[in-house]
């Protein structure tokens, strides 16, 4: 998918990290972010997931929100946005810089013709950037949502 933005930057309301009371070394858990900022794929996710379990015990809040935001991210890769936010009950998504000639022409017209069906979704301007707003019901709605318009951006650029 030419339109993947690896650099996309996840935003969540909530603190997402691996507590010093449950993985003590830092060397182990910083090895642990390291493959979780690797994971491009959900099969992969659910391996560390276990894998953590296994060794540490049951993820503490932090470490569950810290999974979500990289389930987040895998959904978010494709879409090209530059970030996307969680706040409470409502996703912000930045589109590219309008630069982007090439998402704008293939990728965009695809994008709005998606987020025109959904239920209180719309688009502004901020800021020299175009952003998408949209209410959610349920968080993993959010990852449904990018999954959906990374479906989209990849279909656009084969």
């Amino acid at each position: 998918n030419i339109f993947e933005n690896e650099d996309i930057a996840i935003e969540l309301d909530t603190d997402a990290l691996l507590p010093s009371d449950y993985i003590k070394s830092d060397t182990e858990r910083f090895a642990f972010y390291k493959k979780l900022y690797n994971v491009r794929k959900r099969p992969d996710l659910e391996i560390i997931i276990e894998e953590l379990s296994d060794r540490f015990g049951k993820l503490p809040k932090e470490a569950e929100e810290l999974v979500f935001a990289v389930q987040l991210r895998v959904a978010s890769i494709p879409t090209g946005f530059t970030r996307v936010s969680l706040n409470k009950d409502k996703l912000i998504a930045e589109f590219p810089p309008e630069t982007n000639k090439l998402y704008y022409e293939n990728a965009f017209p695809e994008i709005t013709d998606y987020i025109q069906e959904l239920d209180g979704a719309k688009l502004r301007e901020g800021r020299k950037k175009l952003i998408l707003e949209k209410i959610m019901s349920s968080r993993d709605e959010a990852i449904e949502i990018m999954w959906k318009i990374g479906k989209t951006t990849e279909m656009v650029s084969d």
